[in-house]
């Protein structure tokens, strides 16, 4: 703990502020480290996987500040649009006003089949894009629409690449709600394994709560406790039977 608090050099916070965007799949930490703590092996929801320094998964090309940097420059502090934490310096690239321009002044594409993967215009690899993952669109095509996609050079600087995308994976934003778009998107969630606070690329419950109402353009806060008392209208079915319950729902 004394080595990671002096490499976190928290007396000199903030001493950065600089625009970025994560360039590959990643998470915030409570402690810029991977390792991860744990209360007790013993008590269930005390061990594995709940992990007390995971705050939340960061998908690719989130837009991110930068307002801290680690001693050693291995980690950066990274605020994203809903929380913020200790992010791997090696997932970020820098932006700068041209690249933001760019982002920002098209209208946005949002998948809506989980894992989605993306290839260059050589057929390779890039990353698998999660649902509600939102990218900058160029043009629709007849079966496809091209986007804007970051990666990050030789100097860690944010490049734009133009990759073609299915209609079938994704589409403009907002998706339309209607009984069946829900129905589509929330069939992508099923049997997805549990992820404690996003953990190996998993969603946690107010992740998938998230995710799910992404596409139709509303935006939700990161965890349960936001999205039950800041948003929307909370009803009490405290004192219903499950039966009750269910009926309401």
């Amino acid at each position: 703990m004394k080595k990671l608090t002096g490499n976190a050099r928290l007396n000199h916070y903030p001493s950065e502020s600089i625009p970025a965007i994560t360039i590959r799949h990643s998470n915030l930490r409570a402690l810029p480290t991977y390792r991860p703590h744990f209360n007790s092996f013993k008590r269930g929801g005390s061990g594995y996987p709940f992990d007390n320094l995971q705050v939340s998964a960061v998908t690719v090309n989130t837009p991110i500040l930068i307002s801290h940097v680690t001693r050693d420059r291995a980690w950066v502090m990274a605020e994203t649009a809903y929380y913020f934490g200790w992010m791997p310096a090696k997932d970020v690239a820098f932006v700068d006003a041209d690249f933001m321009k760019s982002w920002e002044s098209h209208q946005y594409v949002v998948v809506i089949k989980d894992k989605t993967p993306l290839y260059d215009g050589q057929g390779l690899f890039l990353f698998k894009a999660p649902l509600g993952s939102l990218f900058p669109k160029v043009r629709d095509e007849e079966r496809s629409m091209e986007i804007l996609t970051a990666a990050a050079n030789e100097n860690q600087r944010a490049v734009l690449k133009k990759v073609a995308v299915s209609k079938e994976t994704a589409t403009s934003k907002p998706l339309k709600m209607t009984t069946m778009n829900m129905a589509s998107v929330a069939n992508e969630l099923i049997n997805e394994p549990y992820g404690w606070g996003g953990l190996h690329g998993n969603r946690d419950c107010s992740a998938m709560v998230r995710d799910l109402f992404a596409p139709f353009g509303l935006w939700l806060p990161r965890n349960s406790a936001q999205q039950a008392q800041n948003v929307g209208t909370f009803i009490d079915l405290s004192a219903l039977t499950p039966e009750e319950k269910e009926r309401r729902l």
